[in-house]
């Protein structure tokens, strides 16, 4: 059962965290570190921590790339569909050590963020993230990393900190 809060009743992607019977049930405790964002505050850190621009041309990982706004460099490491659950937390584990309770962005684009934390993300990390239809970005507000997710592949890249990611004034310095 969803918690009565508002922000968590109007998150558009809320089936993902809250059907049981399809796809995952957060508990009572996790629901109280998942945060879904108003839109202007998603859009004021994706600005701050991914690009710093959120227009329509920039509001999304794949558009990003494709209107060659960006360079990624070679990915980290790549799942697939069939394999393991536990093997990609294994991996993720093995590439990033910190606490579970972190606190994480996790941006599905500009205008779509959730405030969680390491934990639940690992816990539920094939809720999170789709192959078919996401790619996905997560800040670690306290590290200087960021995990990039696109079509099954990962990438762990540096993130100073107070910085963005993408500098739309510079191609990608982790290229």
């Amino acid at each position: 059962m969803i918690p009565n809060i508002d922000a968590l009743e109007s998150f558009e992607l809320i089936w993902r965290f809250s059907d049981a019977e399809k796809y995952t049930q957060l508990t009572a405790e996790e629901f109280l570190h998942f945060q879904p964002l108003e839109i202007e505050r998603s859009k004021g850190l994706w600005e701050q921590h991914v690009y710093s621009n959120s227009t329509c041309t920039s509001n999304h990982l794949c558009k990003l790339i494709i209107g060659n706004h960006i360079d990624l460099p070679d990915f980290s490491f790549q799942s697939f569909a069939d394999d393991n659950v536990a093997e990609v937390i294994k991996e993720l584990h093995q590439r990033i050590s910190c606490d579970r309770s972190l606190k994480i962005y996790f941006f599905w684009h500009s205008e779509v963020c959730v405030a969680s934390n390491w934990g639940i993300f690992l816990d539920h990390w094939d809720d999170f993230c789709y192959p078919s239809d996401d790619s996905n970005i997560i800040i670690f507000p306290d590290l200087d990393l960021a995990v990039l997710y696109r079509e099954d592949m990962w990438w762990i890249m540096e993130h100073p900190k107070n910085s963005v990611l993408f500098d739309q004034n510079l191609k990608n310095r982790n290229a």
